[in-house]
């Protein structure tokens, strides 16, 4: 059985989900772990995946978090006691404050930690982690001291396999299937002031073509038709 953790944002969660789908597949048991308050915590009951969620205190880079620091250690103790239970043969970590406690307990049991990194620099988690894995799993190359080089492969990002066609998928969404459709997305919220800047620079006619942003649940509020402008403004659901 092959253990994955990792979440808290999409962007976390959903190549964990890639994997666990991909290996349920290939006939390899799965179990998922993530962190209480998560968007896994949302999504993990929909799917037959089984599962368990634990504290995962917030790491921040940016600003030191002392009161999140029970939550990491208790987090660290809980995810233990389920791998001791489990035992499972390796554990993978997609990243974010979720994934911290399950792959330091790996580490701290002697199981084989693999981690995946979906950006362009090591996460705060991953970072943490790095040194103590057995595999780091790239989506781009990214520039590592020499330790975790050697043991780093570019292996892309991990994408479920669910295909629509197209002229299907633009009714489904509420567009006319022949108009060209322009999907604007952006990952976080620094993302917000150039996705919603693409449509006005784009050459294509607003009378034309159809535009739908990408949007997460950070925010209730987005652009919308504009006089100015004249595009249409379509949200995605915030969460699947």
């Amino acid at each position: 059985m092959i253990l994955l953790t990792g979440g808290g944002t999409g962007g976390h969660l959903f190549p964990a989900l890639a994997v666990a789908e991909e290996l349920g597949r290939r006939g390899h048991p799965v179990f998922y772990l993530g962190a209480e308050g998560g968007l896994e915590a949302r999504l993990l009951p929909k799917t037959p995946i089984p599962h368990a969620l634990i504290p995962a205190g917030k790491l921040d880079r940016s600003a030191l978090r002392p009161q999140e620091a029970p939550k990491v250690l208790q987090g660290v103790l809980r995810a233990q006691a389920l791998l001791r239970r489990l035992r499972p043969k390796a554990v993978l970590s997609t990243g974010g404050y979720a994934g911290f406690p399950g792959g330091m307990a790996a580490s701290l049991l002697g199981i084989p930690l693999l981690l995946h990194e979906q950006n362009a620099r090591l996460g705060l988690a991953n970072r943490a982690l790095a040194p103590l894995a057995k595999g780091l799993a790239l989506s781009v190359p990214l520039a590592l001291p020499a330790p975790l080089a050697r043991k780093a492969r570019v292996v892309g990002y991990p994408v479920r396999e669910v295909r629509h066609p197209k002229d299907e998928a633009k009714r489904r969404l509420g567009f006319d299937p022949q108009r060209p459709l322009l999907l604007v997305l952006g990952g976080a919220k620094a993302a917000w002031s150039s996705t919603s800047a693409s449509p006005r620079s784009s050459r294509a006619s607003p009378s034309r073509c159809s535009t739908r942003w990408g949007k997460g649940g950070w925010s209730a509020s987005g652009p919308s038709r504009g006089k100015a402008t004249g595009w249409r403004a379509s949200w995605t659901p915030p969460w699947p």
